[in-house]
């Protein structure tokens, strides 16, 4: 009579789980697109080139203190850059679109929710990847960074503070 009952109760909570995205069988976080960084800090991985002229700022999931940011430098004429974000944990899409950049502009995006990613981006060369790791969100500013040459290869960059996260 228990076993039955016990069986019973971990369906109810494994339903309950899958339900409410709790656990490694939730979706990607939430995605939105603004015109800045909304207070975050992104630190320039770019010794040819700045953020100053930043098209666009994505952010994946709710603000936070310490996001990692991931930055993309057209080091080229104006092209459109397709760029999709994977959610490495839920293996769902979490943002697919072309990004138009303009000479020596960039797009950033904020990763906010700490998870595993992998950005992808393509131009004429073919594709890059970035795999942003669940390990690479601490109490460190951190932005990785893919420039676009002029002749549609990819160079990756990246800088980070490094303090002493230990309690």
């Amino acid at each position: 009579m228990r076993r039955p009952l016990l069986l019973l109760a971990l369906a109810l909570v494994t339903g309950l789980v899958v339900a409410s995205g709790i656990g490694p069988f939730g979706g990607p976080p939430s995605v939105r697109t603004t015109g800045d960084a909304g207070g975050a800090t992104v630190l320039n991985p770019f010794s040819n080139g700045s953020l100053d002229n930043t098209v666009t700022y994505v952010h994946v999931g709710e603000r936070s203190d310490d996001p990692v940011a991931v930055a993309v430098l057209n080091d080229g004429a104006t092209r459109s850059v397709p760029t999709t974000i994977r959610h490495t944990p839920s293996n769902e899409t979490a943002y697919d679109r072309a990004i138009r950049l303009p000479p020596s502009a960039s797009a950033v995006v904020l990763f906010h929710a700490p998870a595993e990613y992998r950005v992808t981006i393509r131009t004429e060369t073919g594709p890059s990847a970035l795999v942003i790791a669940r390990t690479a969100f601490d109490c460190n500013d951190r932005t990785l960074g893919l420039v676009v040459e002029a002749d549609g290869e990819t160079t990756e960059r990246g800088i980070s503070t490094s303090m002493d996260c230990g309690g």
